[in-house]
């Protein structure tokens, strides 16, 4: 991320909770629905992207990975602000 001049250094993944997700508007999760608590899966907030986990991939799919998340959430905030 520092490649394009994010810092996530300091940033940590938090669970969500039932109360978390009744104070948002949109949840976004990468993971099949079926993985998801109860009360996310039929949520009419959860947007699913289907992106594959570059775990095991190497520094470019990484970047592949990256650069897809990165363009979703910039489609996904224009959405947002209309």
């Amino acid at each position: 991320m520092n490649d394009i001049g994010i810092d996530v250094s300091k940033k940590v993944s938090k669970p969500i909770n039932k109360d978390k997700t009744d104070e948002t508007d949109v949840i976004v999760s990468m993971v099949d629905r079926s993985k998801l608590p109860q009360y996310l899966q039929n949520s009419d907030k959860l947007i699913l992207w289907t992106i594959e986990d570059p775990k095991n991939m190497d520094y470019e799919g990484h970047v592949k990975i990256r650069d897809m998340i990165y363009e979703k959430v910039k489609m996904l905030v224009k959405d947002l602000v209309k």
